[in-house]
């Protein structure tokens, strides 16, 4: 019942955003064999819409229902209520505003054409304010657990919360900022950030859900 607010905003809004990407995988999809399809549109151009979709389904989508699920299953296993709700309710409120903002970010030509990195910096400064929130009160929760022994669900939570800001971090530092490498380097950093959102942030958060 305590954590009733924050996962059902973080579970609705990740359906929400499910379907907003969806719509812009048909349209893509579309516009691969009709190319004519809503041409008279910029903002919906295939170079925006598919970049749209990607991060609609990764950042608003996936990262989100694996938030919420994760939120109740750290209550679950450490037999605590939520302590302060309002602090997750505001995170999933601060993570679809900076959703929304990167889609129109996109839409409007501001991306960098990097494929998972494509938000504008505005867009990446509000998921990380927010997956902060997430990440300092799931430690907060597990140091008051009544239950000592630790199950492996946990485990994988925390490898999640601890791995999405540092990965998260690293690549906007080094691919999205003053001080961005060039070169052969860029692809290498752009790999390596693919393939641990992936492994290491919503691969955990799934395994943590089917252990449960």
């Amino acid at each position: 019942a305590s954590c009733k607010a924050p996962v059902l905003l973080f579970i609705a809004s990740s359906v929400f955003w499910l379907m907003v990407g969806t719509i812009l995988a048909l349209m893509a999809s579309i516009k691969l064999h009709s190319p004519t399809f809503l041409s008279g549109y910029s903002f919906l151009t295939f170079g925006r819409v598919r970049p749209a979709h990607l991060n609609m389904v990764v950042f608003g989508w996936a990262a989100m229902v694996g938030l919420g699920v994760s939120i109740w299953t750290v209550c679950r296993l450490c037999r605590v209520p939520l302590r302060f709700p309002q602090m997750l309710v505001m995170a999933a409120i601060i993570w679809n505003l900076g959703t929304a903002a990167g889609l129109v970010g996109i839409l409007a030509g501001q991306s960098n054409s990097i494929e998972w990195i494509e938000f504008p910096q505005y867009a990446t400064f509000a998921l990380f304010v927010a997956f902060a929130i997430v990440s300092i009160w799931t430690i907060m929760t597990f140091t008051q657990r009544r239950e000592k022994h630790v199950y492996v669900s946990l485990w994988y939570i925390f490898a999640a919360m601890f791995w999405f800001p540092w990965i998260y971090a690293t690549v906007q530092v080094l691919m999205n900022s003053p001080y961005a490498v060039q070169g052969v380097s860029q692809e290498t950093i752009h790999w390596w950030f693919g393939h641990n959102t992936l492994g290491a942030f919503l691969t955990p958060m799934g395994l943590a859900a089917i252990y449960y």
